[in-house]
């Protein structure tokens, strides 16, 4: 597998709770953690913040006023490339956090939660969210390449491009699944369209 990792920006997390206190606790908390954190008070507001901005993990209280947490995960999935949800809900019930996975949650946390229990399936989550891009990247790619080869551009000669090629045409001839990761930018899609144009014919 060859991993091409330009992703140096911090994770983004939107904090969603109409409880002002907690919000801005939870907001804090991740900021001090080196996440890049934002606060919303509301579902509405929160589907206005994410028209606008790119957020990596919605974390989501369940019980709100104006829109339930439930509604508001449903309207974000209807989202292009939408963020993953973690549901905070204070039901130490199971079917409340099992009811939100069913509709698209990435997982729940049950109130009170600690800053390790948010930070760990943050990234989890992020993880996911990223994998499915770059996923996605690929088949779009590997859509738009003709038969034939395909030629990197010019910093294909420098010498920071010199080790990806290599590497490129190594992992193009294995039976691997290969993952480019990178921000927008960063060549995924060129260097995604030379693998497999270098991919032995199935």
């Amino acid at each position: 597998m060859i991993l091409v990792n330009h992703m140096n920006r911090k994770i983004r997390v939107l904090v969603v709770d109409d409880d002002s206190l907690l919000r801005k606790l939870v907001t804090e908390q991740l900021i001090r953690a080196d996440f890049d954190a934002a606060p919303a008070a509301s579902g509405k507001q929160a589907l206005e913040t994410l028209r606008e901005e790119d957020y990596d993990v919605v974390l989501l209280d369940i019980m709100m006023p104006d829109l339930s947490g439930l509604d508001t995960l449903c309207e974000i999935r209807k989202f292009e490339d939408s963020p993953e949800v973690v549901m905070l809900t204070a039901d130490t019930s199971l079917a409340t956090g099992v009811e939100a996975m069913r509709q698209g949650a990435y997982d729940y946390l049950t109130k009170p939660v600690t800053l390790d229990e948010m930070e760990a399936v943050i990234r989890k989550a992020t993880k996911k969210r990223r994998l499915v891009k770059q996923n996605a990247s690929l088949r779009s790619a590997a859509r738009r390449t003709d038969t034939g080869d395909e030629v990197l551009p010019s910093c294909r000669t420098t010498p920071r491009w010199q080790p990806s090629s290599s590497e490129a045409q190594s992992a193009a001839r294995t039976d691997s699944t290969i993952l480019l990761m990178g921000e927008s930018g960063t060549g995924k899609d060129v260097l995604a369209r030379f693998i497999h144009s270098k991919s032995w014919p199935a």
